[in-house]
């Protein structure tokens, strides 16, 4: 009989030699609000390269993190760039702020841009969990619990935008069927080419359309011998909804209507052959002027009652600019605009200029009215300049320009400054050698002469304010009188000594006061000089025994 198995059993694995590692990383990581995702990358990266039972300190380079971190992303195959040391600091600025990343002190790090640090080595800290205060999301479902509500009203509002587009686009659509039926000019049970006026007068199939004017009023009139092309089942020509159809031929080109019916518009058709016959022009019956004359009144009346300042205006600046020339409804509407702006206060060469000082684009996307409906309506938005506040004064930057009565400075003559060069050149205005006592005088020659005082007067100049003291030119100041001039207060004395007498230095103090003040600082520099040569001495005198031997 056999025993018992009890022992237990034991599953043989090979070792794992593939590489494929993995590292543990809190969920805080990848949900913290501050963190780029390339900034999580780079800390998973220097996560994973930290082992426990080795501390959470890696030395590491910055240039060593560049090619751990590629730049961006590479096929199979390719040579993968590395990141940028701005990148990469800028990344360790992010993980350091958190704390996931510090110095193994706990601080935050610092580094530097100079090209050496780079490859020198950092001590990084790499931490798992964030510095105090953090307020940002701990785990994926306590951050799942927070979204859920944002997320429901941003559906409900997307949909709420959905259910809005839907309606306006129906819409629309509702509004262009209601434009297209009301359009339509011929009915399916007209004959071709028949137009029906307001009135309810129809043409004949030839195309012909009768006037309620009398026929005296259209006896010049020569009718166009090609039939209508439309036909009842022909695509009518879209119009306004507030033209009447049998108003349709009197659109203009830029999408108005000019009011004046079908009969001004055949009159601009051009008179030739039309199914292999010759125009009846030479035939026709003679012109009756009077009736053109009324007739083209009649016209002018129906689509412009008067010239409006808007539209003398517009006219003015398409004289001048031709391809800013607006007709038919365009010009009535952009008229009653810049009637109303020169109402408003804006003047005609506001207005002109903001038209014409920039030229219209090249390629043309709008017509040329809807161009100048918007630069007037920016120059609306502006408001005229006249509403403006001045430009305050401005203060003078030089003293001629001040708006005083004085006069502007002009530079000397060219002869003053010629001769004034000469005498420079002559050394009339250099300080000379006296030329006195055969030539042996040694002072200095007045200026503009070749003596001196005591050659010229017999004795030496003295101050013209009477103290005494030698000057170089007779009826000169010496320096103290000078000084004393310059300051009417008087020396407050030194070291707790009242003094009274005048000022004569820039510090507030007479001479003698000024050189009682300036006595230690003088004695302290003797001092220093008189060590100092002793020094100089002593170390020359210690250094001359060796110098004295022979080297051989």
């Amino acid at each position: 009989m056999v025993a018992n198995d009890d022992s237990q059993s034991v599953e043989m694995l090979a070792p794992d030699t593939t590489g494929f590692y993995s590292s543990n990383l809190l969920d805080w990581v990848p949900l913290c609000p501050q963190l780029r995702d390339s900034a999580i990358r780079l800390y998973w990266i220097m996560r994973a390269l930290v082992i426990e039972k080795h501390g959470p300190v890696r030395k590491l380079t910055l240039l060593q993190l560049c090619y751990l971190l590629p730049a961006k992303p590479a096929a199979p195959g390719e040579t993968v760039k590395p990141s940028s040391l701005a990148r990469i600091r800028s990344l360790l600025d992010d993980l350091t702020k958190v704390g996931l990343v510090t110095t193994p002190d706990g601080k935050q790090v610092k580094t530097s841009s100079r090209a050496n640090a780079s490859a020198g080595p950092l001590r990084l800290r790499i931490n798992d969990r964030p510095f105090p205060g953090y307020a940002g999301p701990r785990n994926a479902f306590a951050a799942l619990d927070s979204v859920r509500p944002a997320a429901a009203d941003a559906a409900t509002t997307a949909i709420r935008k959905e259910a809005a587009r839907e309606a306006a686009r129906k819409a629309a659509k509702k509004a262009a069927r209601a434009v297209e039926s009301a359009g339509q000019i011929s009915g399916p049970h007209m004959e071709a080419g028949q137009i029906s006026s307001p009135s309810g007068q129809i043409s004949s199939p030839s195309g012909q359309i009768s006037s309620p004017d009398p026929g005296s009023d259209l006896q010049d009139r020569v009718l166009p011998f090609s039939p209508s092309t439309q036909s009842s089942r022909s695509r009518p020509t879209p119009v306004r909804p507030s033209v009447s159809v049998g108003d349709r031929a009197s659109e203009t080109g830029d999408g108005g209507t000019d009011g004046r019916g079908v009969i001004e518009d055949q009159e601009k058709q051009e008179l030739g052959p039309a199914g292999g016959r010759e125009t009846a022009s030479a035939s026709a019956a003679p012109i009756n002027k009077a009736a053109t004359e009324k007739r083209s009144a009649l016209v002018v009346g129906e689509v412009a009652v008067t010239m409006t300042p808007g539209m003398e205006v517009l006219r003015a600046i398409a004289a001048e600019v031709p391809e800013w020339t607006l007709t038919g409804s365009t010009l009535l509407d952009q008229g009653r605009t810049v009637t109303g702006m020169l109402a408003g206060g804006f003047t005609a060469q506001e207005i002109r200029h903001v038209l014409v000082s920039k030229p219209l684009p090249e390629k043309l996307t709008h017509s040329v009215g809807a161009i100048v409906g918007r630069r007037l309506q920016d120059l609306l938005t502006a408001g005229p300049a006249s509403r403006a506040r001045p430009i305050p004064a401005q203060s003078a930057s030089r003293p001629e320009r001040g708006g005083t009565n004085r006069p502007t400075p002009t530079p000397p003559p060219v002869a003053e400054l010629q001769a004034s060069l000469d005498a420079v050149v002559r050394g009339e205005t250099a300080m000379r050698c006296c030329v006195g006592d055969g030539g042996l005088c040694d002072r200095l020659a007045l200026p503009g002469e070749t003596f001196c005082s005591r050659c010229l007067h017999g004795d030496d100049p003295v101050c013209a304010a009477g103290c005494g003291r030698a000057v170089t030119a007779p009826g000169a100041h010496c320096i103290p009188c000078v000084n004393a001039d310059q300051h009417d207060e008087e020396c407050p004395g030194h070291d707790e000594q009242l003094c009274g007498r005048p000022v004569q230095t820039v510090g507030g103090l007479c001479w003698r006061c000024e050189a009682a003040r300036t006595e230690p600082r003088r004695r302290s520099e003797s001092n220093w000089r008189e060590e100092v040569a002793e020094a100089t001495t002593a170390a020359a005198a210690a250094t001359l025994p060796a110098a004295s031997v022979a080297p051989f």
